[in-house]
């Protein structure tokens, strides 16, 4: 792979954040006369109309509404030796393509991906619900981890990640994950010996206001997909699966902490080592909540693993 390789940006969209998307790719253009790279964005609705501004960007219309169907799209439309993944709401640092080009001429190896750092908006970071899912390990794991150091396959976490295209290509993101929990992390599970370095100096903004109600959300999210997960990684299986799954009609009672865990979410972000066994509480109520409605029986008698659409 020669020092100026090509960089295919991978970015699944949808129409609500199109205004959001807008940031990205401005972003992008200021990095568009120094780095040799494409812009491929998958939507599952006619691109916004000043999509016609950006170039560098191709856009690709695919029939199913998830993120893995439009990230193998991508992966299939691109031209360049690495692959960036981004999210649509996930705004680059003017020099973010130049480090992971960088850092896969450092690190040669087919195998090597890069995740790069995703950073909560700064009025999101100054409350107690900001400090939780910073250290909680609710959606990223960044504070565990230093610059350069190797993590856990789990955490391909496809908001802003890069690696070879060939090597990517070994894999396919399952649109089966028909809630957004678990399905970039399945990914890295599924190719063969990752070796992911969390690679902090590549840094980008995630431009969302995270919400106590955004939380629940993802709580009940990872209830739906998780037996859908172990079906596809059962080595992933822990004994605290069993405890919850026999428990999860009694857990489910703790979504009553909600209340009292959106009040305390807005508040400072020292008190967020104090609140973190609340907000843990609640999340596992509605976590439980999930797991029950996924392993709901049908009407036909069989499981129903996707019993409602795709979240966006």
């Amino acid at each position: 792979m020669g020092w100026r390789a090509k960089v295919s940006v991978v970015i699944p969209a949808y129409a609500p954040r199109y205004p959001v998307l807008r940031e990205v790719l401005e972003a992008l253009a200021v990095q568009q006369d120094a780095e040799p790279f494409e812009v491929l964005v998958g939507v599952d609705q006619p691109p916004p109309p000043w999509a016609s501004r950006y170039a560098f960007a191709r856009f690709f219309q695919v029939d199913h509404p998830s993120p893995a169907a439009k990230r193998n799209r991508g992966m299939e439309e691109a031209t360049g030796e690495i692959i960036l993944f981004l999210d649509d709401d996930v705004v680059p640092a003017p020099d973010v393509i130049r480090l992971h080009r960088e850092g896969h001429e450092r690190h040669p190896e087919e195998n090597v991906l890069l995740l790069g750092e995703v950073i909560w908006p700064e009025k999101v970071r100054r409350t107690a619900l900001g400090w939780w899912v910073e250290w909680g390990h609710v959606h990223f794991d960044y504070r565990r981890w230093k610059d350069g150091q190797k993590v856990p396959p789990y955490a391909f976490y496809a908001a802003h990640i890069s690696g070879k295209l060939s090597y990517l290509l070994s894999a396919r993101f399952d649109p089966g994950y028909t809630w957004l929990a678990y399905e970039d992390s399945d990914f890295g599970l599924h190719l063969p010996e990752p070796r992911i370095l969390f690679w902090a100096r590549a840094r980008a903004d995630h431009r969302k206001d995270l919400t106590w109600d955004d939380i629940v959300l993802q709580a009940r999210a990872m209830g739906r997909m998780r037996p859908y997960f172990l079906t596809r990684n059962p080595r992933r299986r822990r004994r605290v699966e069993g405890l919850i799954t026999r428990w999860r009609h009694v857990l489910r009672g703790l979504r009553h902490l909600d209340a009292l865990a959106r009040r305390c979410a807005t508040h400072p972000r020292l008190l967020g080592l104090l609140y973190a066994p609340l907000f843990r509480l609640a999340f596992l109520g509605h976590f439980a909540d999930g797991l029950r409605l996924a392993l709901r029986p049908s009407p036909s008698g069989r499981q129903a693993v996707y019993p409602v659409p795709q979240q966006t």
